[in-house]
């Protein structure tokens, strides 16, 4: 090796070790703030201290470092909460502050960081969207109106037990009451059933919603490094986007066949159903409405996914 490559490799070591003594000495007024937490080692800072186990270790951190203790994951700073007095403290008093949450890079498939409900810090979108939620989507009156409609599907699925036993047919427990759910929820937004008994289309729906899951709660480099986000490297937000289109591509195929539906009829006339659909459709196209598709087909992805986990 030249003295020119030496001279290189030297200056670079030293512009790295002047840039992290001046950023150490830039946060060191912040990490004063900070509670106390187990030693953060360069870069990675306290990522091996969590182990195969993350709930065991932080459990056993806070014997050491107490019920609110502070941990260094990359770039990435984490508050750990091990009291139930604190967390009342966090919640009853400071909701507003500690009310935003970190992003998975992964949610950043098909833009729902910044359309859903879960994602978004509070404002004015975020208000609208929960207060839809509180009083449409989740309200107890929704449920009772849906109450024939899962008494209708329970005996479906009665019926079909009755028959496979009458015939000697063998029954998939799993893939049975899955399609029943799936039922359920699909009747309750499109009034349609998305799946049939001794179908594989149950099982095609269930894997994308398991799939979705399981990217989404995956570790994930790029949420503790964001300078390596466009690299992607676990293919997080490739997944994602995958599984993500699918599902949406179910959704958006019949919120558009009950759009073609809808401007066939006279714009005075009520709508065809009573399902979720409709009632967003309705909200949507109310002058005063602060929502669109986009929000429908967000709305109606965060209800599905909720109800069948």
């Amino acid at each position: 090796m030249d003295i020119t490559a030496i001279f290189i490799l030297v200056s670079i070591f030293t512009c790295f070790c002047i840039f992290f003594t001046q950023s150490g000495y830039r946060k060191w007024g912040a990490n004063a703030r900070l509670p106390p937490g187990p030693y953060r080692l360069p870069i990675i800072g306290s990522i091996f201290k969590l182990g195969n186990k993350p709930h065991h270790s932080l459990a056993a951190l806070s014997k050491t470092y107490g019920p609110l203790m502070s941990l260094k994951l990359g770039s990435t700073t984490m508050i750990v909460v091990n009291s139930g007095e604190i967390v009342k403290e966090f919640f009853f008093k400071h909701d507003i502050s500690f009310s935003s949450r970190s992003i998975p890079y992964a949610t950043h498939s098909h833009d729902r960081h910044t359309n859903s409900m879960v994602w978004l810090p509070v404002g004015d979108k975020w208000r609208t969207l929960r207060k839809i939620s509180k009083e449409q989507l989740f309200s107890v009156h929704q449920l009772d109106a849906s109450q024939h409609l899962r008494k209708k599907k329970v005996q479906e699925l009665l019926d079909y037990v009755q028959d496979c036993s009458e015939n000697g047919k063998s029954i998939n427990v799993g893939q049975t009451a899955a399609t029943t759910t799936l039922n359920v929820l699909s009747n309750f937004i499109f009034s349609i059933n998305l799946a049939q008994y001794d179908s594989t289309s149950t099982e095609h729906i269930k894997d994308l919603v398991w799939s979705l899951m399981e990217v989404g709660g995956a570790p994930n480099l790029a949420d503790l490094f964001p300078f390596i986000r466009l690299l992607d490297p676990h293919r997080m937000l490739q997944r994602a986007s995958i599984v993500t289109g699918k599902l949406f591509a179910v959704f958006e195929q019949h919120i558009r066949y009950r759009l073609e539906a809808r401007a066939m009829q006279s714009s005075n006339a009520p709508s065809s159903t009573n399902d979720l659909t409709d009632l967003l459709l309705d909200i949507s196209q109310n002058e005063k409405s602060s929502i669109n598709l986009v929000d429908i087909r967000i709305l109606i992805f965060v209800r599905y996914i909720y109800f069948s986990l």
